[in-house]
């Protein structure tokens, strides 16, 4: 210190190379943001459509309860708000500045920067969030969201007198007096065939032409 006079170290030329760089690039920092909210949000988009293009095509919701479907729908709602939050950084904001004031200039700008960045961050997060939940719907294939298979009915069959043999030696049981075989657990029926479960919790198949009829309980 003389004479009132703050004597200080010349910078050096890195010195200023360095705080030259800081400034440039706090100047372009809503830029970045903005670049860094748009490319997000179009991820984010392309990735839903990888989603639910997905479970379309292992046809995931057909079969599944409602609490499946609800599941299934968490990294919808996810990306949704993930790709909200990032394109709601490039929305216009309308806001009073008094431009030939630095310090309001300054507060704006800096106002402004955090409010992206927030946004920003938040929409990483829902990113990442969004990403580990489809994959682990995916993953498990939804097999966990199907509804159970209903019980099986029970019926009978009306058989004809020359089919009874063929129904007792499939260990079905036949009244001989009404024509009818003794309940069974029907288990599929296709264009051909029924397939039962008899008392013994044998499972049978047998040609449809050797019932007259079938009769549910």
């Amino acid at each position: 210190m003389d004479d009132g006079v703050l004597i200080g170290e010349v910078p050096s030329i890195d010195e200023v190379e360095w705080v030259t760089l800081g400034k440039e690039m706090r100047k372009d920092t809503l830029k970045t943001l903005n670049e860094d909210a748009k490319g997000l949000a179009t991820l984010g988009s392309s990735l839903l459509l990888v989603y639910t293009g997905a479970l379309t095509l292992f046809k995931l919701p057909e079969n599944a309860s409602y609490l499946g479907l609800g599941i299934m729908a968490i990294p919808i709602v996810l990306w949704l708000v993930c790709i909200f939050f990032a394109s709601s950084i490039n929305f216009s904001e309308l806001s009073r500045i008094y431009v030939n004031d630095p310090n309001d200039v300054k507060d704006f700008i800096e106002k402004r920067i955090k409010e992206k960045y927030d946004k920003l961050i938040w929409s990483r997060r829902l990113f990442i969030l969004s990403i580990a939940a489809s994959a682990i719907i995916l993953f498990l294939g939804g097999t966990s969201f199907q509804e159970e298979d209903p019980a099986p009915q029970t019926v009978q069959f009306l058989v004809s007198d020359n089919s009874s043999p063929d129904f007792k030696n499939a260990s079905i049981s036949v009244n001989e007096s009404t024509g009818k075989t003794d309940p069974v657990k029907l288990i599929a029926v296709s264009d051909e065939a029924y397939k039962v479960k008899v008392a013994q919790g044998t499972v049978v198949e047998f040609n449809k032409d050797m019932a007259k009829a079938i009769i549910y309980n």
